[in-house]
């Protein structure tokens, strides 16, 4: 497979830098905002957000191929989507809005695991069903190190990012009194 990637049209350039540098300063402007409020969890999301968006450049030159740039459109906004829902409250004020970000986060890592797929295989283009079966596998297994993570971080550090702030029951063994014993609350 050649690695040569293809030239980008000076258009598609400047729409690139455009949009990256409004996102970028959408983000720098929601830090400033959330360091004013005094927001920790706020801010580091913001911080977080200005990271993801470098993202895209940032793959394209380490793995030496240049993305479509209606891909690297929709890699943008999807990366500056959890710091809205997070910052901005869209997940409690839109009901479909985590729906819209686990779709979203799906097809992006699939499309990227087409372009891991031909990356990792350096001799031969690798066929179709090749690409379509480790699209799908690398999506999943992203999803599904993400949905850790979010768990992760609201066990340890006490976040919501699995926003179930409507809970009706917990049975826990943090709650439990004795080793391999749960605790229950019912009723909530």
């Amino acid at each position: 497979m050649e690695n040569a990637a293809p030239v980008l049209s000076k258009k598609e350039n400047i729409l690139r830098i455009v949009l990256w540098g409004v996102l970028e300063a959408f983000a720098i402007a929601s830090l400033i905002c959330m360091v004013i409020d005094g927001n920790v969890m706020k801010v580091l999301m913001s911080i977080f957000t200005m990271l993801l968006l470098a993202l895209p450049f940032t793959a394209s030159k380490l793995f030496h191929f240049e993305m479509n740039t209606v891909f690297f459109i929709f890699c943008e906004l999807y990366a500056i989507g959890p710091m809205l829902g997070h910052v901005y409250n869209l997940y409690y004020h839109t009901t479909w809005w985590d729906d819209v970000l686990h779709t979203a986060g799906g097809v992006v890592f699939a499309i990227f695991g087409v372009y891991l797929a031909q990356f990792v295989s350096k001799d031969k283009e690798p066929s179709i069903l090749m690409k379509a079966i480790f699209a799908l596998c690398f999506s999943m297994a992203i999803s599904v190190a993400w949905e850790f993570v979010e768990y992760g971080c609201d066990q340890i550090f006490g976040t919501d990012m699995q926003n179930d702030t409507v809970v009706s029951f917990i049975h826990s063994y943090l709650l439990g009194g004795e080793m391999a014993q749960t605790g229950n609350i019912d009723g909530i």
